[in-house]
């Protein structure tokens, strides 16, 4: 099945989400079987998790999830209206490999039940807000708190919201045209709509391996090939954006050292420089084999993710919510799925629209990583680089 052809569920179910592997390789799950809420504790969805082994369970995390881990609150205004996190076993997975279809028990002759109307002729109409930032100050507050020693490095962003409306499936296609992002997702829950373009991987899954690809370092591209591939090059070779990157290896080193098997963990690649359709990105990768624990064990350790937050972690997610001006909620969480086998892969929600349909309501964040030797005017114009490929999407 295409993509698009699948994209067509989303305006029949209320539940749906869509992991795009690449241009047609895809992993996706349709219609409400069960679910749960970690409202209703971690340890029962656990036991969620444990009781529907053997089929797939899709789920988004929120980044206010850390409350559930550490001592720490979120009191600023929520522009997402996404809970907190949720756990769902769909009706109907699809996986491209093969168009192989998985059913939830009893759920065979789902697929027949749902008629496939054609696509609603919305087009996008949207106001963008007054997003004016006091950037300069908070960042000056922020080197404030680096040359103390408080923190080594703190990753504040963004938030940019409009009103109106959009035709949510041709804003996705659109998106993932312009980004191309091996970690793009669609995802309805509801009136709440996720309309991703991440390139970066949080943590996956593989036997008792676990991995995790952390981006920091971010360079634009350009139309000439040997100008892009300069840019490319000076990035790879930049002591600041580099160390970025470092210092996040190393957190998120020591966050994996906490459920890791003693002399396990390791970096397979430091500070790679990769090209996606609209920036270069440095890259690293790391991995540790963990033994058998639940999955809140794994969460509690690991999230929020290090590139999305900053060193040290919690000094950094409490500097977060005081400069911040609104509750991060699914941005900067992650989406992603539970394969029957109990393998698991979940991406950073970053590069994202956010969209409340019952609100008309519309949101995107974008963000750099602070460090002591980064320029206010240089962290401004990567956010602003960030946001190039959204803007591109929701305009006319």
């Amino acid at each position: 099945m295409q993509v698009i052809d699948l994209l067509h569920f989303a305006q029949h179910e209320p539940y749906f989400m869509l992991c795009q592997h690449g241009p047609q390789q895809y992993t996706a799950g349709l219609g409400l079987y069960d679910c749960i809420s970690s409202e209703a504790g971690w340890e029962k969805v656990d036991a969620f998790i444990e009781q529907y082994k053997g089929y797939y369970i899709f789920s988004h995390i929120c980044y206010d999830v850390k409350n559930d881990f550490e001592k720490l609150v979120s009191e600023n205004e929520s522009i997402s209206g996404f809970s907190d996190a949720f756990f769902w076993v769909p009706a109907v997975t699809i996986v491209s490999a093969g168009n192989n279809y998985h059913f939830a028990p009893g759920m065979e002759h789902y697929l027949n039940k749902i008629q496939q109307a054609p696509l609603l002729p919305v087009e996008n109409a949207i106001t963008w807000n007054n997003n004016n930032h006091p950037y300069t100050a908070t960042f000056t507050a922020l080197q404030k708190h680096l040359q103390a020693g408080n923190i080594y490095e703190i990753n504040y962003c963004l938030p940019f919201t409009a009103n109106g409306i959009i035709n949510t499936v041709t804003t996705y296609k659109k998106l993932y045209e312009l980004t191309q992002a091996p970690m793009a997702c669609y995802y309805r829950n509801k009136q709440q709509f996720l309309l991703c373009g991440s390139p970066e991987r949080f943590l996956k899954k593989t036997g008792r391996k676990l991995l995790s690809q952390p981006i920091k370092g971010t360079a634009e591209r350009a139309t000439d090939s040997a100008t892009d591939m300069a840019l490319k090059q000076a990035l790879l070779l930049n002591e600041k954006e580099r160390s970025e990157n470092i210092m996040i290896v190393d957190l998120v080193r020591n966050d994996l050292s906490r459920i890791a098997l003693t002399g396990s963990v390791k970096v397979n690649e430091l500070c790679g420089a990769y090209t996606f359709k609209t920036v270069h990105h440095l890259i690293s990768t790391i991995e540790c084999q963990i033994p058998e624990m639940p999955f809140s064990q794994i969460l509690a350790a690991t999230f929020p993710m290090g590139s999305m937050t900053g060193a040290p972690k919690i000094k950094a997610m409490q500097l977060i919510e005081q400069y911040e001006s609104a509750k991060r909620g699914l941005f900067s969480g992650a989406v992603g799925f539970f394969e029957p086998n109990g393998n698991f892969d979940f991406n950073v929600v970053i590069r994202s629209i956010l969209f409340d349909a019952s609100q008309n309501k519309i949101a995107t964040w974008a963000g750099s990583a602070i460090t002591i030797s980064a320029q206010a005017q240089a962290e401004y114009e990567e956010c602003l680089l960030k946001l190039k490929a959204i803007k591109a999407t929701l305009s006319a």
